[in-house]
């Protein structure tokens, strides 16, 4: 069983280089992960929300290669790397569930990489509110999202200048695919932004193997 515990906004949950051996379990609240280069700039390399999991980077090596802050006061559950290895070779449907855990931390990265893929600064922040949608489970009729992360750590995201990313969003809203009131965002068409991120269009009727 996880210990769980809560840290406020802006504390720490790992850094780069702890050995703790942990992997832990996002409650509530929201967190991110970064990199600071030699420079003190800070680059943001993912966002980590309710249901999801993070620190598997020390599944491999033990220790940590990046620092976890968190965007709001948030709830974490705590499991032993170990712990979890052992239980996972005992138990072959934990087993495969954490191999499902490692493919959706995979799947992460590279829409990371499509987002950094894109030329155009809307395309960029188009994909990221669909993302969010779709992390949050809010598809439907006019969703609305309250983003745990401010403008300038979207940005850090996205590789854009905190301006870029507002101009896109004041953009996305004047052609009426948002609502905009500070971190809260309404998405008024989830088709057409989905088409400016450049996403395929979503598989409609039953799934294949009912349609055999």
């Amino acid at each position: 069983m996880g210990k769980a515990f809560g840290i406020s906004r802006g504390d720490s949950l790992f850094r780069a280089g702890d050995v703790h051996g942990r992997v832990y379990a996002v409650r509530s609240g929201a967190l991110k992960t970064i990199a600071v280069t030699a420079d003190g700039e800070e680059h943001v390399l993912g966002f980590h929300l309710p249901g999801e999991l993070l620190g598997l980077d020390s599944l491999g090596t033990g220790a940590h290669c990046a620092e976890a802050v968190a965007l709001a006061d948030t709830q974490v559950c705590e499991f032993p790397v170990q712990g979890i290895l052992n239980r996972s070779a005992a138990v072959p449907e934990l087993g495969a569930k954490m191999l499902q855990v490692l493919g959706s931390s995979a799947l992460g990265s590279r829409v990371h990489v499509d987002l950094l893929l894109r030329r155009q600064a809307d395309e960029r922040v188009a994909m990221f509110l669909y993302d969010l949608l779709v992390r949050y489970g809010r598809e439907g009729s006019n969703p609305s999202l309250i983003l745990p992360m401010g403008r300038e750590d979207v940005g850090r995201y996205l590789g854009l200048a905190l301006e870029t990313v507002s101009r896109s969003l004041t953009r996305l809203q004047e052609d009426a695919l948002i609502e905009v009131s500070g971190r809260s965002v309404r998405v008024l068409d989830e088709d057409r932004l989905r088409r400016i991120a450049m996403l395929p269009d979503m598989p409609s009727g039953p799934p294949l193997e009912q349609q055999a």
